[in-house]
């Protein structure tokens, strides 16, 4: 069974479509607490809990809000495919579950998971509980491995944005000292050499704008990171809580 119906299931908990296109962008001052999926909730309520961010300062010094990036969860998302575990497992039993069929003839959330489980293993005899719960398992290591996988390339780009500038601002001050001494030997070049240094000042500026800028865009790459990990996380965590109740044990 195809994995289309799952994505999508995934996507419409953790995006909110406003027409553009675009991930929703949910805005706050302050950092934003993990939420805990509540134990009576039925399946649906508990996936669609938002994002668990960490807030980070922009480059105006005001809080920025991780988000989820499209992104980040298509190659979460990804990474899940490539590990499909042997067999139906979960992910074929969240397409039944998902299922428009039986949506509407089982409203019940954790009827309709007791009642797909049951036709999975009626086509599949060797499916068992445990088997659904330890692909979540696995699919949970997944994100964790590709969330760490792009942290490197997040700190990859940060060498690249952020150090060059940051050397040319060391550079600029350093010369700045030079020519300050140089001020003090020949009095008779001050006007040649206020002129460098006013040059270099200007250089030191922009350098330190485009490092503010610059660690302002990691830090805006780490929290929607974050958030896109611990959102698509959550959902599976949520579903593993949930099956762990409803499902009947091997």
């Amino acid at each position: 069974m195809g994995f289309d119906k799952f994505k999508s299931f995934i996507a419409s908990a953790i995006y909110e479509d406003d027409g553009t296109g675009e991930p929703d962008v949910r805005q706050t001052s302050a950092p934003v607490q993990q939420q805990q999926p509540a134990a009576a909730a039925p399946a649906q309520q508990v996936i669609n809990v938002r994002v668990d961010i960490a807030s980070v300062p922009d480059s105006s010094g005001q809080q920025y809000v991780g988000k989820v990036r499209e992104s980040f969860a298509q190659l979460m998302l990804d990474g899940i495919t490539e590990a499909d575990c042997e067999g139906p497992d979960y992910r074929e039993l969240k397409d039944a579950f998902e299922s428009d069929k039986m949506k509407k003839n089982i409203p019940d959330a954790n009827s309709r998971w007791e009642t797909a489980f049951s036709m999975m293993k009626m086509m599949n005899k060797s499916l068992t509980k445990k088997y659904v719960l330890d692909a979540i398992d696995i699919y949970v290591n997944v994100i964790d491995r590709e969330k760490k996988n792009a942290l490197v390339q997040i700190a990859q780009k940060e060498k690249q944005i952020v150090g060059e500038p940051g050397l040319r601002q060391s550079d600029a001050e350093n010369r700045i000292m030079r020519d300050e001494e140089e001020i003090k030997k020949l009095y008779e070049k001050i006007a040649a050499i206020e002129n460098k240094i006013k040059s270099d000042r200007d250089l030191i500026e922009k350098a330190k704008q485009e490092v503010t800028a610059g660690e302002a865009e990691i830090a805006a790459d780490r929290a929607d990171l974050e958030a896109t990990a611990s959102a698509i996380k959550n959902a599976l965590l949520a579903d593993k809580k949930t099956l762990t109740d409803v499902l009947p044990d091997d």
